[in-house]
């Protein structure tokens, strides 16, 4: 299989992740639950924000030793 379709197709589900996770997270329904859920999200987003940072970089790591050899 071509890299260029497995490096879009890996941006693809990214991305669809990213926006499923704001959806969720600003979600009506999470905000009636616990109204103190969007106080505390400090910590929340950031930890989130790493993760992604992190699962970019691995990605972008794992497809240039894919691409180099």
């Amino acid at each position: 299989m071509d890299t260029t379709i497995l490096l879009i197709v890996v941006i693809v589900v990214m991305v669809a992740a990213f926006v499923a996770t704001m959806l969720v997270g600003s979600s009506k329904r999470n905000r009636e639950e616990d109204p103190s859920y969007m106080q505390r999200t400090g910590k929340k987003w950031a930890r989130l924000t790493w993760f992604y940072v992190v699962v970019v970089v691995a990605i972008l790591v794992i497809f240039l030793i894919i691409v180099n050899k």
